[in-house]
Formats: C-alpha cells, sequence, structure tokens
C-alpha cells in the first residue's frame, strides 16, 4: 500500500490523498484550494461557479486519472486501474468543493455528520453536496473494507461537525491520515482517543496548519465562551454574533454564553436547521426543545421557505419566530447569529444605536468588503466589534507533542505550507 499527495502538501487546504494497493485505489478527500502560490486567499465562492475547463486552466483542477470527468476520454483505462472510492474526512469546501467534478460512478464515504453539513451548506450557503446515490455512512471506530483496504474512520475533534481521521490497513501496513483537527476543542477526549489508534503506524499523513503560521489567540473554547459572556455582559443594546454556524462548539458556547447573560439566542434558520439535523445524533438545544432561543426568518430565505420541508420545520417552529421589530424594540435582550446580508435586507443598512459585533472568525475575513461595509455601518450606529476566536486546528506546540508521542516510521506533511519545519518534528 502506497500514498501519493496530489495536493496539499505545500498549501493550507486544497487535500487530495490518493492510497493504492494493487488492486484498489481510494481518494481522500478533494479539496478546493484556499490560497494561491503567493498564499493570496482564493474566493472560494467565485471559484465553486467556473466550470472545470476553467479550473484546470487555473492550475486547481488536477488531472489525476479515473477520478475526474473532464479527463474521461483521455484516460487509459487498461494502464490504470479504476477509482474504487472518494473518503471524506469532513464538510469544509477546502476538503469537499471538487467533488461536483468527480465521476458520478464513484461511491463517497463519509460521517453522517458531513453528510448533514454538506446537506446544511448546499441549502444555506451554495455549498457542495453529496448525491444521495453515491453516499455510504461510515461509523466511527467501526473498521469497513474497500476491496483489499481495511478502512477505520476515528472522531477527530475539529471546527465542524462529524469529523473523521481515517486508519488506513493493507499489505501488511497502517497508514493513517488525520484531516483536520485540534487539542483545544470541547471535547478532550476525542485526541486521547485518536492517539490510541495511532501505535504502530508506518505512516503518517498529518496536518500542520500552524506550522509557520501563527496559531492565533492560544485558548480552548471553554475560554472563547468566557469571553463570550464578557462580551455579552458588557453590551448594552443588541448582540450580533458573525460565526460559521456548522462550528458546533462554538455554537454550542454561543448558546451557553447567551443563557447565562440573560439574552435571547437568536437563531438564524441555518443554525437552527444545522441543530435539528444532528439533535438525534448529540445531544443539543433545539428551538423545539428549549424555549430560551428564538428564530429569525432573514426576507433573504422567504422564497425558499414558502414550500416543501423547510417551510413544514418553519411551521413547526412559529412560536419561537420573531421581527425585525423585536429587536429594534428591544435590543438590550438579544443575541443574535448574523449573517451579512442581513444588514441591507433586514435592517435596511441601519443598525440600533449602540450594538455590538463579536466576530468569531479567522480575522482575514475581516478585510472582506461586505465585512469592511458592515463595520462602517457599526461605526455609524456607535457600536463596537469584540473579536473572539480561536482556531479550528492544532496549535504547533500541541502538533510537536502529538508526533512526539506518535512516533510514525513515516511522517507525511499535509495542509501545511511548511512542510520541511513539520518534518524535523519526527527527527
Amino acid at each position: 500500500m502506497e500514498t501519493i499527495i496530489h495536493r496539499g502538501s505545500r498549501e493550507v487546504g486544497g487535500n487530495c490523498i490518493e492510497v493504492r494497493t494493487s488492486i484498489t485505489r481510494i481518494v481522500i478527500d478533494v479539496g478546493m484550494p484556499l490560497f494561491d502560490e503567493q498564499r493570496r486567499p482564493y474566493d472560494v465562492r467565485s471559484l465553486s461557479r467556473l466550470p472545470a475547463c476553467d479550473l484546470r486552466a487555473k492550475g486547481i483542477l488536477q488531472k489525476i486519472p479515473g477520478l475526474f470527468e473532464l479527463d474521461r476520454s483521455n484516460d487509459d483505462g487498461e494502464s490504470q486501474p479504476r477509482l474504487d472510492a472518494i473518503l471524506l474526512s469532513h464538510a469544509h469546501q477546502d476538503h469537499t468543493g471538487l467533488l461536483p467534478f468527480a465521476r458520478t460512478e464513484i461511491p463517497v464515504y463519509g460521517s453522517s455528520g458531513t453528510s448533514k453539513m454538506m446537506m446544511a451548506g448546499a441549502i444555506f450557503a451554495n455549498q457542495v453536496s453529496i448525491p444521495r446515490d453515491r453516499f455510504n455512512v461510515v461509523d466511527s471506530n467501526k473498521r469497513f473494507r474497500i476491496g483489499d483496504i481495511g478502512i477505520t474512520p476515528i472522531p477527530v475533534d475539529h471546527s465542524i461537525y462529524g469529523s473523521v481521521a481515517f486508519l488506513l490497513e493493507a499489505d501488511d501496513k497502517k497508514i493513517l491520515y488525520s484531516g483536520d483537527l485540534r487539542m483545544h476543542g470541547r471535547k478532550p477526549g476525542m485526541m486521547r482517543d485518536f492517539l490510541n489508534h495511532c501505535r504502530d503506524l508506518d505512516e503518517l499523513l498529518m496536518e500542520g496548519t500552524h506550522v509557520g503560521l501563527p496559531n492565533g489567540p492560544i485558548q480552548n473554547e471553554y475560554a472563547v465562551e468566557e469571553q463570550l459572556v464578557e462580551s455579552m455582559t458588557n453590551a448594552q443594546k443588541l448582540v450580533l454574533i458573525s460565526v460559521s454556524v456548522q462550528n458546533l462548539d462554538r455554537l454550542v458556547g454561543m448558546i451557553r454564553a447567551a443563557k447565562r447573560t440573560n439574552r435571547t439566542l437568536v437563531l438564524d434558520f441555518y443554525s437552527a436547521f444545522i441543530l435539528y439535523l444532528i439533535s438525534n445524533e448529540v445531544r443539543v438545544p433545539t428551538l423545539k426543545s428549549d424555549s430560551s432561543m428564538n428564530l429569525f426568518v432573514s426576507k433573504a430565505l422567504e422564497r425558499k421557505l414558502k414550500s416543501g420541508k423547510l417551510a413544514t420545520l418553519r411551521s413547526q417552529w412559529s412560536e419561537s419566530e420573531i421581527r425585525i421589530e423585536d429587536l429594534r424594540s428591544h435590543p438590550e435582550r438579544y443575541a443574535m447569529i448574523f449573517q451579512n446580508s442581513m444588514l441591507q435586507s433586514d435592517f435596511e443598512g441601519c443598525l440600533p444605536n449602540g450594538t455590538r459585533l463579536i466576530f468569531s472568525r479567522w480575522e482575514g475575513y475581516l478585510r472582506q468588503d461586505s465585512f469592511v461595509e458592515l463595520q462602517r455601518t457599526l461605526d455609524l450606529a456607535g457600536g463596537k466589534t469584540d473579536v473572539i476566536h480561536t482556531s479550528g486546528h492544532i496549535y504547533d506546540f500541541d502538533l510537536a507533542q502529538a508526533i512526539e508521542t506518535i512516533r510514525p516510521r513515516s511522517l507525511k506533511p499535509i495542509h501545511t505550507f511548511e512542510p520541511e519545519a513539520l518534518l524535523k518534528l519526527n527527527s
């Protein structure tokens, strides 16, 4: 069994790894790159709208035998075994974004959580989903086989629900692909279990996002919750929260902080839908089970919610729904999950005086035009921004400790700009 890193060994994001034996070929992740060769962030949303030929011309859609539809007519089927599966470690675009360009006959494997996050992202954020007729659910810590390769999905703590690492075994060899993970989330037991699977590894493909890059705020998700409490306590008026609602740890922290400060947390439909989707897998509050939360439906979603299952859900949540007038009348009562599009469509470009924005994302997004406009409007309202965040990726010092514990016979860096520096951790 051998590995080929098609993409991701010298960049953060864009992961695509092949694992193969003499009779089986598997690809793990088919990610959209996040950065260009000068480490400047791509506009991933714009890239995702491009056709395959344009992505190929930009060097984003690489030629991997048997993987992409674009190359079907050029592939020599006799010289390369067909691809037997695509494994997805988690639902972030830099691991799934090129899935729509893959051949439709290739089955896709991932956790139930990954499937649900991708479905929600497709509905509310124009992201990638998994076609149902190709999807195969994998169960945590339950070994299965594809061809002659045994595969064990291992749950890991990352900034999106449903993330897994993959342990692959064949030809008397053990290879572990970490996916994205960290040691400072709300679930430290996940990392202990992960390390227990890392004994006697022949090869470790390990993420190293923070090697050579700043760690950012060095704190765990519990410390983030305490900062959220402090910010909400100090805010005199409306609190708006800019956050990736697929980050379950952060969403739970928001819910807890609002309760601790006697504020009503106002969910948007996206966050309410995510809590609803995963409530049969993990214990989380939902609009039906927790009366301390409300729902706000933005004008941008009105058409989408007029019929079908989403309309049925809205009807079930109708007692929780509030209007923009409620927020303006009593802004001191609420903390609201906020999408940038709401600024114009719902607040009509004018925020209540003294509004506080909690920005709980990667700080690079603050330089985007939509956030610049939001900050300008906030300034006019005499408001304030609190940046409260921690990384979804393992800190460099935690990474060094993990590699020291694992001691793989071979280390292959992935998801990093500095592979040579990561390799030194295993010397």
